[in-house]
């Protein structure tokens, strides 16, 4: 949900004097900002990124569907880039699959050698996923589609919160009032030390 900033902070300063952390005329904001607003605007878009990747997964009530195209490496084990404004992976299906998957293992796991090592010759064909990071690009790696003529059913995904618009903020509708609040006690904090 496209969310303007100027609505952010509205709500962060809404907080602020609820909390009565509210600052007096005479505080300084910070270093580089000019006002207790400029400081908001400032924080909103690293407390937005933050919120939403730890955000528990039934407080999401929408995903961001991504186009794939699969990129096969051998038997059972494929690849997929994932779009530039990947934040969080939501749900991955293969169409051969029984069941979805949400939560990838570990890049490097003792698991993912496994079923990367040449001699496993398929003996681990349950589903399992992994996010690969290499410099600016993110791929999907996944295991356990044996069907030569499978594609990718489902691939939901978290956008960054940080996109083209200076102005606004990509989030959830179940995330704004966290990030508002969050926003608000840094502010505080940092006003107060």
């Amino acid at each position: 949900m496209k969310t303007e900033i100027s609505l952010l902070v509205s709500k962060t300063l809404k907080f602020l004097d609820e909390t009565e952390n509210f600052p007096s005329a005479e505080t300084e904001p910070s270093e580089g900002c000019s006002t207790i607003t400029t400081l908001i605007e400032a924080m909103l878009p690293q407390v937005a990124t933050e919120v939403v990747a730890n955000a528990s997964r039934r407080d999401i009530s929408a995903w961001k569907e991504a186009d794939a195209e699969v990129e096969w490496i051998a038997p059972g084990h494929g690849r997929i880039e994932l779009p530039d404004d990947f934040l969080r992976l939501g749900l991955f299906r293969m169409s051969d699959w029984n069941r979805a998957l949400a939560e990838p293992m570990e890049f490097g796991s003792e698991e993912y050698q496994l079923r990367c090592d040449s001699r496993n010759n398929g003996r681990r064909r349950s589903a399992a996923m992994v996010i690969v990071e290499g410099g600016r690009r993110r791929a999907l790696e996944f295991f356990g589609s044996m069907n030569p003529g499978a594609y990718v059913e489902t691939l939901t995904y978290l956008p960054h919160p940080v996109g083209d618009d200076p102005d606004s903020l990509e989030l959830p509708a179940s995330c704004l009032l966290t990030v508002a609040q969050t926003t608000a006690e840094r502010v505080a904090k940092r006003l107060n030390s």
